[in-house]
């Protein structure tokens, strides 16, 4: 058997689909011939590993498949389905190609080998797992989780509920994590037996298991666990130990995780490919005896195929199977938490992402009579939340990892609010994009406790460090006082509001009002057909009009080179005509922040923006407001309240802008005058040097003004800034250049001597 250079490695995920492929055409005939050719596939992989065990004896692994005498023709059938071995056909011509084709590999059960080379088994369960989710990725929202983040969502949410229950009881517990605990084999006997008893009743469930990932790290953490517990019992006179031998014996401890492991997915291929990954950790973790393989068959895994969010109704029509797991591991229901001994303890994993609006009416309307959280724009990883909620014992840990527009958008309020006030938020964690490869969406981690929150609860904050594998806090907060914050915010978790950007964030909004209550923020015109009613070029009719679309927008600036038929009668959304002579404020739709410009009026608005005007009962200033809108001040406020620092472009909703915090000035003739300067450098762009005095000053004066207006009590600056600069308003352009460009390197120069604030 030759070896694979590491680089060839890359390829084994192209040759495990092209041999699916070749499954697959030997089962043209068969509708399920997707699902049937993954299991084949994952057949011969788990006759591979049982051959590089010494499982098969002299039988090659490919062979063993068709042999009556052998255990692998006696695979017991997962989601109502035969056998492979049994059932499908495979032509001469394909099995000899799978022989050929893995028979250049170096198969190992043992995940420390030296052999770069090697296939292991979390190997091939990253690439059997990238192979399901290609076929069903956009119709089931299943996309490929990395092994890293995986690990770190079982291993901290392992944590947390650890150490909550050895509280609970009462023992003695280590301020040490699980991956503390299976690098160290010193464990006190006091804590070994605590948590021994603990592990002994703990349940871990993934609703949405897919290919078995977070399963598989879960049976990984307590196996290490386990063993040292043992270790620690063995070697003292611990009754436990005594009354409980079973506890040093490998096959002991793997028999008790995988029971505790409970998986469902609608997909049969993906639950087939969960089950061959919890059987080569039975394989790998047992000692050896003649009849390990046969009896890693013919353990049962509590692994059914089912969809999860349909629950025990009186109208379930959901598979047999899925219906099985719930009387599964002496329970008489799954999903059915009535009493102590029922429920989880731990539900992890990466719930499927889609819009709701996508699934059928009937299914909408069934999963609307059993959870309280969804709307029909929202995503179906709701009800998998408040599922999971319910399938939670007392103090049992929820993680997930969700799109991170969860802890942000609107439509996700109530869920927010209802989690917040119900359960402990024991981490938020922004990952940020390029989780999933081909896929720009930013991701999160939340870890939620089942148990009401205390004045002690604490919501630790972490962020991923660049674009790594490793996740490191950068602060925390309470949580009473972060739900109190967050209430003025529809209910948003920023992952980013530490104790000090909270009490930062409680001065700015002490001392300001909603935007909203200022301005009405509005879409601007729905067109119905771009192509034919917008152009750079007017028409001949005099209905044609200058229009700002969202990329004419810039800070201060609007690049006029776009004009719309207005012809009410033409136009989907029409909106109010007399938007065009308004004095207004735009901004783009779609940006990290808003971007405002400010219009004196001659101009409609496309929907590709967003347009402000000030509300019938109010009269405030428009330049004022632009200076403040454009400051990185409300750029912090926006990405930390708004967007948790998306470094991608997201939707600037109305509803958003209108909850900035405003504070105006009492006088507002410097600001006015500022607000010129910036608008008429913005457009100066042609020249280096008027390029340099728009960035100081918007540096060194706009920025340093709106801090002193939200953050300090004096006036020192803009009494400053009102004794040195010069109105514009009314000059021509050239006379007002002259005048900025004089103006603005004596305030600047004025600035910089003037004595800090006290």
């Amino acid at each position: 058997m030759k070896h694979v250079k590491p680089d060839q490695m890359m390829q084994f995920y192209s040759e495990l689909a092209r041999l699916k492929d070749m499954v697959m055409q030997d089962l043209l005939h068969r509708d399920d011939r997707d699902i049937l050719s993954q299991l084949v596939i994952n057949r011969v992989v788990l006759a591979y590993f049982s051959a590089a065990e010494g499982l098969l004896g002299d039988e090659h692994p490919v062979n063993a498949l068709a042999d009556e005498h052998s255990p692998l023709s006696r695979i017991d059938s997962v989601a109502g389905l035969q056998s492979a071995a049994s059932t499908v056909e495979v032509s001469r011509r394909t099995l000899r190609a799978l022989a050929e084709s893995l028979d250049t590999y170096s198969w190992t059960l043992d995940e420390n080998t030296s052999n770069p080379s090697a296939v292991s088994p979390s190997l091939i369960g990253r690439d059997l797992e990238r192979l399901v989710n290609r076929t069903h990725q956009r119709a089931t929202g299943s996309f490929y989780t990395p092994t890293w983040i995986a690990s770190y969502i079982v291993r901290s949410a392992m944590d947390a509920r650890l150490a909550g229950t050895l509280d609970d009881l009462g023992h003695p517990h280590t301020d040490r994590s699980c991956t503390d605990l299976n690098m160290s084999s010193k464990l006190e006997l006091a804590e070994a037996e605590a948590l021994m008893g603990v592990l002994a009743r703990l349940r871990v469930c993934d609703m949405a298991c897919g290919a078995g990932v977070f399963l598989v790290m879960a049976a990984r953490y307590l196996l290490g666990l386990h063993r040292v517990c043992a270790e620690a019992m063995s070697s003292t006179d611990s009754p436990t130990a005594q009354a409980n031998p079973g506890h040093a014996r490998g096959h002991e401890a793997v028999h008790r995780v995988l029971s505790s492991l409970y998986g469902c997915d609608i997909r049969p291929d993906a639950l087939d490919t969960a089950r061959l990954r919890l059987q080569l950790e039975y394989l790998r973790e047992t000692p050896r005896v003649d009849s390990k393989l046969e009896d890693c068959l013919l353990f049962r895994l509590n692994l059914a195929c089912g969809d999860s969010l349909l629950g025990d109704t009186e109208e379930d029509e959901s598979p047999r199977e899925s219906k099985s797991i719930r009387s599964a591991h002496a329970s008489p229901g799954l999903f059915s938490c009535s009493d102590e001994e029922q429920g989880f303890d731990l539900i992890v994993g990466n719930p499927p992402y889609y819009r709701l609006s996508r699934a059928s009416p009937d299914y909408i309307s069934r999963l609307q009579r059993q959870y309280s959280h969804i709307r029909l724009e929202s995503n179906v990883y709701v009800p998998f939340i408040e599922r999971g909620y319910h399938l939670l014992r007392e103090g049992g840990v929820l993680s997930y990892l969700v799109h991170k527009n969860l802890l942000t958008l609107n439509s996700f309020s109530s869920l927010r609010r209802w989690l917040l006030h119900e359960c402990r938020i024991e981490r938020l964690v922004d990952l940020g994009g390029g989780v999933f490869p081909g896929v720009t969406a930013e991701t999160a981690v939340f870890a939620l406790v089942k148990r009401r929150p205390h004045p002690e609860s604490t919501v630790l904050l972490c962020s991923r460090a660049g674009g790594s594998e490793r996740i490191v806090p950068h602060g925390s907060v309470a949580q009473h006082l972060f739900a109190d914050e967050v209430a003025n915010w529809e209910y948003r978790w920023p992952v980013y509001l530490d104790k000090t950007a909270l009490l930062r964030l409680q001065r700015i909004r002490s001392r300001s009002r909603p935007l909203s209550s200022y301005l009405k923020v509005s879409r601007g015109i729905e067109t119905g057909d771009n192509s034919r009613l917008v152009s750079c070029t007017p028409g001949a009719s005099e209905t044609w009009r200058s229009v700002i679309r969202g990329k004419d927008i810039a800070r201060y600036r609007v690049m006029e080179r776009a004009f719309i038929n207005y012809c009410r009668t033409e136009l989907s959304g029409p909106r109010n005509a007399d938007m065009y002579a308004w004095e207004k404020l735009v901004t783009q739709q779609n940006s990290k922040y808003p971007v405002v410009a400010y219009d004196r009026g001659g101009h409609f608005v496309l929907n590709s923006a967003t347009f402000m005007v000030c509300r019938d009962d109010v009269v405030v200033d428009l330049r004022t407001l632009l200076l403040i809108l454009n400051s990185r001040l409300l750029q912090w406020v926006f990405r930390t309240m708004m967007t948790n620092r998306s470094e991608v472009t997201v939707n600037i909703l109305p509803n958003n802008l209108g909850l900035l915090p405003i504070r105006l000035p009492e006088r507002t003739d410097c600001w006015r005058v500022l607000a010129d300067y910036m608008t008429l450098l913005a457009g100066m762009t042609d020249n280096a040097e008027d390029r340099a005095l728009f960035e100081a000053l918007d540096r060194k004066v706009v920025d340093p003004l709106v801090e002193e207006l939200y953050l300090r009590d004096d006036h020192q600056l803009e009494f400053l800034i009102a004794s040195h600069i010069v109105p514009i308003e009314g000059m021509s352009e050239s006379a007002a250049r002259a005048v900025v460009r004089e103006t603005v390197p004596s305030l600047l120069s004025v600035i910089e001597q003037a004595p800090p604030h006290s």
